[in-house]
Formats: C-alpha cells, structure tokens, sequence
C-alpha cells in the first residue's frame, strides 16, 4: 500500500544555501517522501525514515547529498548536529542512521537503491543490542533477534524471502523460556509450547498450515485447565 506523506516545504533561502553549495541537506527541509511501508512507519514522530523504496524530494525535485538533522537531547542545551545518511537521485544508499524520538537509542540501517539491503541494528541507551534483522533487496532474510535491556535473549526467528520459517523462539527476561514454535511458509506448523514465567507449562498445540489441530492447556501451578 503506498503512502504519500508531505512536510512543510522551506524557504528558497535554504535551498540554495544547503542544496546548492554543499549538498548538504537537513531532515526537516525536505518537502516529502513518496514510497510505501515495509511494515515499520514512515516518519515516526518526525524523526528516522523507514519503509521500502523512498524517493526523497525538495521543491519536486530527487535530491544527491548528505542528509544531516539538529537532535535536541533530553540533557543537552545545544543541538547536536547527527549525519543520517546519503542520498542518490532521492534514494537512501549505504548506512542510514537515527534515533528514536530524539532520545539516545541509535538505529542503524543499510540501504540500496532506495530500500533495505543489510542488516538492521536498533540499540538501547546503554548501548546494548535492542533488535538485528537482514535484509535482501528489502526483503527479510537471516535471523531476526530481540535483546532486552540487560542484554539477555529476548526473541529469535528465521526468515527466508519475507516468509517465516523453522524454530520460533522467546524468553522471558530472567532467560526462562516463554514460547516455541514451528513456521513453514509463514504458517505455523508443527508443536507450538508456551510457558507460564515459574517455569509451568502453560499451553501446547500442534498445527497444520496455519490451523490448530489440537490443544492442552495448563494453570499455573501444574493442574489441568477446564
């Protein structure tokens, strides 16, 4: 599903200042995007662009260059002036970086010809790992993760051409697993368990193509659910 999104155009002013003289851009200067999502937003509160193909426009017009953004930290007084990426004929190309909502959690993508290529890196303020997937000409592929804060395991998954596939696994934060499950051709298959956080055995099902064929059901001190 296409999106078109527009942001306030800026003065001519800065379009020969920034554009012309030393191609460089800034976030908030440019005029819109034109793409689709690839299942993360576009423009989530008016910082990182995500998505699929992105052609990125000033004055109607793909633009070359650097694009840079001013953040405003919680605990600084002074912007700081962050590189986000580079731009060829209005296309993201190479590393794109950001943070989410001017905080200090970086995000890391790679890009090419305008869409996902590589991998993806989100990290918490502490600088620990937060989620890594792989991307293939903006498709899913490789092993998608999720950290906790702390750094423990949060989440793993396989994709293969933007369909899930093999071993689904989660943990709780103290490294109890939560859940297992089994993806083929993005459709559950096989055993699915979840796990109450003591370490109880909270459900077990099996699937076919997607359908539950059969379920068990527990409380969490071991009895039989009714």
């Amino acid at each position: 599903m296409k999106r078109l999104v527009n942001i306030k155009p800026i003065i001519l002013f800065l379009f020969f200042s920034f554009g012309m003289s030393q191609n460089e851009y800034y976030y908030n200067d440019i005029q819109e995007f034109q793409g689709y999502s690839d299942g993360l937003d576009n423009i989530q509160g008016g910082e990182v662009m995500y998505g699929g193909e992105v052609i990125i426009r000033l004055f109607d017009q793909p633009i070359t260059g650097l694009v840079f953004k001013n953040y405003y930290y919680c605990d600084d007084d002074n912007p700081t002036k962050v590189l986000l990426g580079n731009l060829i004929n209005g296309k993201k190309d190479g590393i794109w970086k950001g943070t989410f909502l001017g905080d200090r959690r970086e995000i890391i993508e790679n890009y090419k010809d305008g869409i996902k290529h590589g991998v993806v890196i989100y990290y918490w303020e502490n600088g620990k790992k937060s989620y890594r997937n792989y991307f293939n000409n903006g498709k899913q592929n490789g092993i998608q993760n999720y950290w906790f804060k702390s750094g423990n395991k949060g989440s793993e998954l396989t994709w293969i051409n933007n369909s899930k596939e093999g071993k689904d696994f989660k943990w709780f934060e103290n490294g109890q697993k939560k859940l297992e499950q089994n993806w083929k051709n993005n459709k559950l298959n096989g055993q699915k368990t979840i796990w109450f956080f003591n370490g109880q055995k909270s459900y077990e099902g099996i699937f076919k193509d997607g359908k539950e064929i059969s379920k068990k059901e527990w409380n969490k001190d071991g009895s039989v659910k009714n």
